[in-house]
């Protein structure tokens, strides 16, 4: 929790010095075509054990993601995400702690809408998931899900912003008695992206 809170407030300070430093309007020569961003996931409405595998899958990931809006209303956003959970479990009088990492690779095929200087936008996300944790098999799988956001732009080459989603976690792992694994999984995450013309 530090370390995001670190992330954080060094993300919001880079982009306050650099909002500080644009002079030109958010009304001027349209909207930005490419843009860089990250997603910060403070909190998660759940996690996911999987109890036959003594597996933690954690619901949501900070991601770092690359925002191309072709249209004004059209948001194409390719993303990439690690996550990293520690939890103990107990067993008699031994008491192990395992890490869950988890990889997400995936992207966001969504329609855009502008009013005044703020960006809405809503659409489908995939994601590839690959989850290892300590002394267990890996998990693979697919998140199918939907995601709604907006963004407001303090200028012409900064935004920021939340998303919420809602994701069904398709798992695959033949260490499980039950193969195919599927649960909903919903999340939030607070935005913040560098526009480039």
């Amino acid at each position: 929790m530090r370390m995001k809170t670190i992330l954080l407030s060094t993300l919001i300070a880079i982009l306050l010095a650099c909002n500080a430093f644009s002079q030109q309007s958010t009304t001027d020569a349209g909207l930005p075509v490419f843009g860089l961003g990250m997603k910060i996931t403070p909190f998660n409405w759940n996690d996911i054990f999987l109890a036959d595998a003594n597996f933690l899958i954690p619901g949501g990931a900070d991601m770092i993601s690359f925002v191309i809006d072709p249209t004004t209303h059209l948001r194409i956003e390719p993303e990439l995400g690690v996550s990293i959970s520690s939890f103990k479990s107990t067993s008699g009088n031994n008491t192990n702690t395992s890490t869950a990492t988890g990889l997400r690779l995936g992207t966001l095929v969504g329609y855009m809408w502008q009013k005044g200087s703020t960006n809405f936008y809503a659409g489908p996300r995939f994601n590839y998931l690959l989850f290892s944790m300590t002394d267990e098999d890996d998990i693979t799988g697919i998140m199918i899900g939907a995601a709604i956001g907006g963004e407001y732009f303090f200028s012409k080459h900064l935004s920021a912003g939340a998303e919420f989603h809602v994701s069904d976690f398709l798992l695959n792992d033949s260490n499980v008695f039950d193969e195919k694994i599927s649960t909903i999984s919903t999340d939030g995450a607070f935005t913040v992206r560098i526009f480039f013309k």
